[in-house]
């Protein structure tokens, strides 16, 4: 018994579909059983229905999740797997914290200079976070899935004992464990009768079209997308490996940055701790994100999409059961996540590879 690659391999767009039908069976599976019945399959269905048909619900989600899975989509495709979307997004957000509140300057300038400063500043924080990673996966050979997976915890314990630091202006003025609000001038403006922004509607249509620009019309993106399918090719064209890994981890980082000054001025205005546990998880989502989209750019928009459903469905099933009632909490969305995300891994090995018996 053998396993070989096929031949002819399953078409692509048929495994995250089959990916999302299964992932969400067995989430009404497991679900079924561990909340002792109470949780019935037409519960999990109504709940994910729901962010599906209410776009206005998981906005801000689909938006963010947008440009996290743009970002992962530029280290992915370069074979480089970037797990650390949450330290770059959340290491963004601290130094935009830190500047706002120590260095007023920013703030005192017209509304729009400061939030495209503050976008700036973000892509630099989590460029440099990711290249620190880049740098040790490219001339060190360090495996980057363990490594950035570190690096997250670094930035939440890193963030949670430089917000509570005493005596410091970014501390919240009632002792609360989080930050001060940003400035009005930093925050986005609301759109009438929704729960988004102008700003961050355009700032995840800027990012795709950059990012999409860099991969198909840069030798930059030339050089990673070969990366990642050829490296002695771009070894022998005379291409430095070691640094088109290092740039593909720091420029994924980067946007990743980005996304969390929009979270930050577009979502919530300060950083609440203990970060590991108030966080969204949106760079782990975004790894989701991706995959599901089969690191095609275009299909990402719908990945998100998707993806932001099955998050808010959690909080969905937390409303139509109750909590107390059925056990239901907000891990339920991890159910979901991680269902899904096995399931593609299955599926996308059942459909490179088969197993043949070798007499």
């Amino acid at each position: 018994m053998v396993v070989v690659r096929r031949v002819k391999p399953v078409p692509y767009f048929i495994v995250p579909i089959l990916a999302l039908l299964i992932g969400i069976g067995v989430s009404i599976v497991i679900l079924f059983f561990l909340t002792g019945y109470m949780v019935q399959p037409m519960d999990v269905l109504i709940s994910i229905w729901t962010g599906l048909t209410q776009p206005n619900v998981i906005a801000n989600i689909f938006l963010i999740l947008t440009i996290v899975g743009f970002s992962l989509s530029m280290s992915f495709k370069g074979g480089i797997y970037n797990i650390g979307g949450e330290g770059q997004f959340w290491m963004a957000t601290w130094m935009i914290v830190w500047l706002v509140f120590t260095t007023p300057i920013i703030v005192s300038q017209a509304p729009l200079v400061s939030k495209l400063v503050a976008l700036a500043t973000g892509f630099a924080a989590g460029f440099a976070w990711g290249l620190l990673a880049g740098i040790l996966r490219g001339y060190v050979g360090v495996d980057e899935v363990p490594l950035t997976l570190m690096m997250n915890y670094v930035a939440y314990y890193l963030i949670d004992w430089l917000v509570m630091l005493p005596g410091r202006p970014w501390r919240d003025i009632y002792g609360y464990a989080k930050t001060r609000s940003l400035p009005q001038t930093l925050q986005y403006s609301i759109i009438p009768g929704t729960t988004v922004s102008v700003e961050m509607i355009l700032v995840t249509i800027v990012i795709g079209v950059l990012i999409w620009f860099m991969l198909d019309f840069t030798r930059l993106g030339l050089t990673i997308k070969i990366h990642g399918s050829n490296v002695n090719l771009l070894r022998s064209a005379g291409y430095s490996v070691p640094l088109t890994a290092a740039l593909a981890l720091a420029l994924s980082g980067g946007f990743i940055g980005v996304a969390g000054i929009v979270y930050l001025c577009g979502v919530t205005p300060s950083i609440r701790i203990p970060v590991e546990t108030t966080t969204s998880g949106f760079g782990y989502l975004g790894i989701l994100v991706t995959w599901l989209s089969m690191l095609e750019l275009f299909a990402v928009p719908i990945a998100a999409y998707v993806v932001s459903s099955l998050y808010n469905a959690g909080f969905t099933l937390m409303a139509i059961k109750g909590t107390q009632q059925a056990g239901v909490t907000a891990g339920v969305t991890n159910v979901f996540m991680g269902s899904v995300l096995l399931t593609y891994a299955l599926l996308i090995t059942i459909s490179e590879y088969e197993i043949r018996i070798v007499w």
